[in-house]
């Protein structure tokens, strides 16, 4: 499928996956993001307990790759910076946090 004309939704909402009892996902904004804009730089930002102190691992996909993750002052925040090009496809991805 091209995205020439379209502006397909790559994802429906985020699956997580917390392998470490300390890290409790809370919330990921923006939960909902677009393939094809003129930016293909999206910056997410993680919300939990202590979830600052986690390592992060995008599940291998087609397109869409991290280009870094930023730890903050409070733990309680992380950063994802993430790339998607146009050839990335509709899907729902995974992140595993891990200590």
């Amino acid at each position: 499928m091209q995205f020439k004309n379209r502006i397909g939704l790559i994802i429906g909402f985020i699956l997580i996956f917390v392998t470490s009892i300390n890290a409790q996902i809370k919330r990921i904004d923006p939960t909902h993001w677009w393939v094809g804009m003129a930016n293909p730089n999206l910056q997410l930002l993680v919300y939990g307990e202590n979830i600052g102190s986690s390592e992060v691992l995008l599940k291998k996909y087609k397109g869409v790759h991290i280009l870094g993750v930023q730890k903050v002052e409070n733990s309680n925040y992380l950063f994802i910076y993430l790339e998607i090009k146009a050839k990335a496809k509709r899907r729902t991805i995974e992140f595993y946090f891990y200590k």
